[in-house]
C-alpha cells in the first residue's frame, strides 16, 4: 500500500526520474527489511529481483514499440499490447526466479560477504535506467531491438549471478561445517 502510493505520488513530487528511482529501491528494500525479513541475503534477493523485473518491464515496452511500428495499431491496442507483455514478462521471471529459490536453500551466513553481490543488480537497473534516459538518438538510428537485446541480456547476466551466489554461498556454508565437524573430532 505505501509503496504503491510512494509510486505513484514521487514521479509528480520531484520530477526527477532519478531522485524517483533511488528513493523507491531504498523504500522496497526498507519495506522488505522491516516487513519479511532482516537478513543481508534478503536484501540482495529483494535487489535482484528488482532489477529483474525492472528488464522485464523494459523489454515489454521496446517489443511493444516494435510491434506496434511492424503492425501499425492504434493507441488502445498498443496500451494492451504493453501491458499484456508487461505481466507475461514479470510472470515468467517469477517462475524463474521461484524455481531458483525452491532448487537452493542457502542461510545468510556470517562470513559471506554481499556488498559485491548487491551490486551487479544495483548497477543494472543504473545502466538501464542510463540507457533509456540518454538513448533517444541511439534508438531513432538504430531502433529497440539492441535496447530489447541488452535488457534480455542484463536479464540473463542477473540470473546467472543469483545462481552463482548461490553456489558461493552454500560452498561456504559446507566449509564452515567442515571446520566445525574438525573442530569437533579434535575434541
Amino acid at each position: 500500500g505505501m509503496y504503491g502510493a510512494l509510486t505513484v505520488s514521487l514521479p509528480g513530487l520531484f520530477r526527477d526520474d532519478m531522485v524517483t528511482m533511488t528513493i523507491l529501491t531504498a523504500a522496497y528494500l526498507l519495506f522488505g527489511w522491516y516487513a519479511y525479513h532482516r537478513s543481508r541475503i534478503g536484501l540482495v534477493y529483494q535487489l535482484v529481483y528488482m532489477a529483474l523485473m525492472y528488464v522485464s518491464e523494459l523489454i515489454a515496452i521496446f517489443l511493444a514499440v516494435n510491434l506496434a511500428t511492424v503492425f501499425g495499431v492504434g493507441n488502445i491496442i498498443f496500451i494492451y499490447m504493453v501491458n499484456v507483455l508487461k505481466l507475461f514478462f514479470m510472470f515468467v521471471v517469477l517462475l524463474l526466479i521461484k524455481r531458483i529459490l525452491r532448487s537452493r536453500s542457502v542461510t545468510d551466513g556470517t562470513r559471506l560477504k554481499l556488498g559485491g553481490m548487491a551490486a551487479v543488480p544495483l548497477f543494472s537497473i543504473v545502466l538501464l535506467f542510463l540507457y533509456t534516459i540518454g538513448g533517444e538518438v541511439f534508438f531513432v538510428r538504430y531502433g529497440y531491438g539492441w535496447m530489447i537485446l541488452y535488457c534480455v541480456l542484463v536479464l540473463v547476466i542477473n540470473l546467472y549471478c543469483l545462481y552463482f551466489w548461490y553456489d558461493v554461498a552454500s560452498s561456504q556454508e559446507l566449509k564452515h561445517k567442515l571446520e566445525l565437524t574438525q573442530q569437533q573430532n579434535e575434541l
